[in-house]
């Protein structure tokens, strides 16, 4: 079993190992540099301010950080030698590490329709629902209390004749299925939709989610329902995500489905 380490016992060694996490921030490019200078001995625990400053290329804040790394390193080599292939590995590591957690964290980006504000930028909604389904190269999901913008029911059709498979969860609006109806080429195969059960004299609540996901890893989660007004003309809100949290999105609707607390529509005209 391994010992618990004590902080206070093994203190340079932890101020070493922190000087390492915060410069395996730097991008990629930078952080070869800096593997090389300690490949060639430029950097080294005896490696004098005027090196430091060659290695940092005169950026104040890098050569900060390469000034605590040789402090601490020569600290921690008093009770051990601790050779530069080992700080390498162990910067290289940590920059892997940071980067595997980068891809992980979603990109979150405000999505907005209405007055424009001074000093804060955002993309329109209807800007990003294009960008979405003209992206899409597997799968989209939409989830709406309404579907009638024609810009937004061609953009599926198209995304359906690249082969894109394609559910939307709408709510149960005779609106939404003849806007589908009218629109939808005969000759394209229909998306399958569901919705909330009618349950006799009694619904269990109403759709009211505005939610776009394509290839489980850009969505917009949005105020915004999918109409003429909803995504040109009124003040909506939203955020556009990207990355593998778009997963769940997908998989809790897929749940839902497959429990049957989602029930499938037919597209057909409604008489």
């Amino acid at each position: 079993m391994m010992r618990a380490v004590r902080y206070e016992e093994e203190e340079p060694v932890a101020r070493l190992a922190l000087s390492i996490a915060r410069l395996a921030l730097l991008s990629g490019p930078d952080l070869e540099q800096l593997v090389s200078a300690l490949g060639n001995a430029s950097l080294s625990p005896q490696a004098s301010p005027m090196a430091i400053r060659r290695a940092a290329r005169s950026v104040p804040s890098l050569n900060e950080h390469l000034s605590s790394l040789v402090r601490n390193w020569r600290r921690a080599s008093e009770r051990g030698e601790i050779n530069s292939g080992s700080v390498a590995l162990a910067l290289i590591s940590a920059h892997l590490a940071v980067e595997e957690q980068r891809k992980s964290q979603p990109s979150l980006e405000m999505v907005w329709s209405g007055p424009r504000s001074l000093g804060i930028r955002a993309r329109s909604t209807d800007q990003v629902v294009a960008e979405i389904l003209d992206g899409a190269s597997r799968e989209i999901l939409l989830v709406g209390y309404a579907l009638t913008a024609t810009d937004v029911l061609a953009r599926i059709v198209g995304a359906v004749l690249r082969g894109v498979h394609v559910t939307a969860v709408l709510h149960d609006d005779p609106r939404n299925i003849d806007s589908l109806w009218h629109r939808w080429p005969s000759s394209v195969e229909a998306p399958r939709i569901f919705t909330l059960p009618n349950l006799g004299s009694r619904r269990d609540g109403i759709v009211h989610v505005k939610l776009l996901v394509a290839d489980e890893r850009a969505a917009l989660v949005t105020s915004a329902n999918m109409t003429l007004h909803g995504l040109r003309r009124n003040m909506e809100f939203g955020i556009y995500v990207r990355g593998d949290e778009c997963r769940k999105y997908v998989k809790h609707f897929d749940t839902l489905i497959s429990r049957g607390r989602l029930v499938e529509l037919p597209l057909r005209h409604r008489e």
